[in-house]
């Protein structure tokens, strides 16, 4: 019990750790909004979906599958694109996943701004 305690304070998300607070709390907000909605058991793309209805019902910006070039710190030169599933007001890159487990069937987790909510 004290184990679990422990993981879970040394997991837990603050403000302090955050580059952009707010803007986290909101999308942290509207992610458990659609994962209470629709709950486990879709593809990627449902959430995807569920996900960019409910930005714009709140009028939060975003961009869907942008691509961003990724350059070498050394060379300058590109090393390559990442495409990722939401870039949100041009701060914070949204990456959603639905993984299958074979006793709980899907499994919605989606990771942004170096957290996972599952």
């Amino acid at each position: 019990n004290n184990e679990f305690t422990q993981m879970y304070e040394s997991s837990r998300i603050t403000n302090a750790n955050l580059l952009e607070p707010e803007l986290s709390y909101k999308i942290q907000g509207i992610i458990y909004s659609v994962a209470n909605k629709y709950g486990p058991g879709f593809k990627e793309q449902i959430y995807q979906k569920a996900l960019e209805e409910e930005f714009t019902k709140q009028r939060v910006t975003f961009e869907q599958q942008k691509r961003i070039n990724i350059y070498s710190i050394d060379s300058g030169k590109v090393l390559g694109t990442y495409i990722p599933d939401f870039l949100i007001e041009n701060k914070i890159i949204l990456e959603i996943k639905a993984v299958w487990s074979g006793t709980s069937g899907w499994i919605f987790t989606l990771n942004g701004d170096k957290t996972t909510i599952s």
